[in-house]
């Protein structure tokens, strides 16, 4: 059998790998329900959930979803409300939702970290190269982590969905600039 680093790379270039590489991520809700049933299911498909341990998920309260009202404020200033626990939030409060605040809108140092969505810090570099010295200390396929959040979410998080989608129709100049410091 190949190893998961092999069979990664044969999938990758269309080389007939043993099986298509995939993880199976579960909402810490969807735990927080099931429980022992799903790390029963864990531990059955190891290969689905690497590096799963029993005991390793911290549970709260009875088996249900924890509902909560949390806000955040990520470091791009975009204001974030989460009404169930380990479930994504939504943004509420966009920082560039008025192009009048652009001019004086600084976006996080890339340099500090890797953001994260609807998190309030960023990740420290060295944490991701931890990750990925880790994985290739295990034989695993050594990739970088591109956390939720991508280049079209971020614009409307910052913007706004509405106001996003006139950009693209009346195509301010500052949507092109916010493009590029992006």
């Amino acid at each position: 059998m190949l190893s998961r680093r092999e069979n990664y790379l044969r999938a990758a270039d269309f080389k007939y790998p043993e099986y298509i590489p995939a993880v199976v991520s579960v909402f810490w809700p969807v735990w927080n329900m099931f429980r022992e049933k799903l790390e029963e299911v864990a531990e059955r498909y190891p290969m689905l959930f690497p590096g799963f341990k029993r005991g390793s998920v911290v549970y709260e309260g009875e088996p249900s979803v924890v509902y909560t009202d949390a806000t955040v404020v990520d470091p791009f200033g975009c204001v974030w409300r989460f009404n169930i626990k380990g479930y994504q939030g939504q943004v509420v409060k966009h920082p560039l939702e008025d192009w009048s605040r652009w001019r004086e809108y600084s976006l996080p140092d890339p340099d500090a970290g890797l953001p994260v969505e609807g998190g309030r810090d960023l990740i420290p570099w060295e944490r991701v190269y931890e990750w990925m010295d880790a994985a290739e200390e295990r034989g695993d396929p050594v990739i970088a982590p591109m956390l939720h959040g991508f280049f079209f979410q971020r614009l409307y998080y910052l913007r706004g969905f509405r106001n996003l989608m006139r950009d693209f129709v009346l195509k301010p100049p500052q949507i092109y600039e916010l493009v590029e410091a992006l």
